[in-house]
């Protein structure tokens, strides 16, 4: 976001941590910038890998940028969101505004539909932000939402994200049950390192003695059977 909104210490701090951001990828990494205000542009037609000259040229960039204008989101989350990465990798989608961002229904819907399976991590800066549908972004993005209160918060939090959701444990995470279940996260989000995971919900009709829990990791794939105990259990 580099609205007017964003002007001073907001996009200055913003910035930093994109610099170290871009600074700590590796050769393997791929990877673009978006800025949007009243329009959108982006560094790259396409990501590109996290080389020596790439990154350099990205720093660049990014110095370069100054905050002006209104905050328009929906367009350029969306061209993030349709962008051709590697299907092979992880793809995460750092969504950065101070903004109170309107149009929810449309934006919640273009999460749904052009998403796939890119991970979406709203950041939330202040006190102005749409604090309900950035954590409802995140829930449907399969990420999780940072609300920083305070500009002077940005570098610290944006490094403390950055550095957590760079060591996925578990990703394409599924709970499966032998019989009707509502569970909460839905769709369920990725295992990072040093974070728990809390699924809950209610279940009826149960015809297996275990549930099974799968997804992939860095390895390859993980399936493990969670024993189910019906003695204690209500439906």
């Amino acid at each position: 976001d580099i609205s007017g909104s964003m002007s001073g210490e907001s996009i200055r701090q913003a910035k930093s941590a994109l610099l170290k951001a871009i600074a700590s990828l590796d050769a393997g990494d791929r990877f673009n910038i978006i800025h949007f205000n009243d329009q959108f542009g982006r560094f790259s037609p396409i990501p590109v890998p996290a080389t020596k000259n790439y990154k350099n040229s990205a720093g660049a960039f990014v110095r370069y940028l100054t905050a002006s204008g209104g905050t328009t989101v929906q367009p350029a989350l969306r061209s993030a969101m349709v962008e051709v990465g590697d299907p092979d990798a992880v793809r995460m989608i750092m969504f950065l505004t101070d903004g109170d961002v309107g149009n929810e229904n449309a934006i919640i819907g273009d999460i749904r539909n052009f998403l796939g399976d890119s991970r979406l991590f709203p950041v939330g800066i202040g006190s102005a932000p749409n604090s309900f549908l950035l954590r409802k972004a995140a829930k449907f993005g399969k990420g999780t939402f940072t609300h920083i209160s305070s500009t002077s918060q940005v570098e610290g939090k944006m490094t403390e994200l950055l550095s957590r959701i760079e060591r996925p444990v578990l990703t394409n995470v599924k709970l499966t049950l032998g019989g009707e279940a509502d569970l909460h996260p839905n769709p369920i989000r990725d295992l990072f390192h040093g974070e728990p995971m809390l699924v809950f919900g209610k279940a009826k009709g149960l015809k297996n003695e275990s549930a099974l829990l799968s997804g992939k990791t860095p390895a390859g794939y993980f399936r493990l059977n969670l024993p189910l105990d019906f003695e204690n259990a209500g439906t």
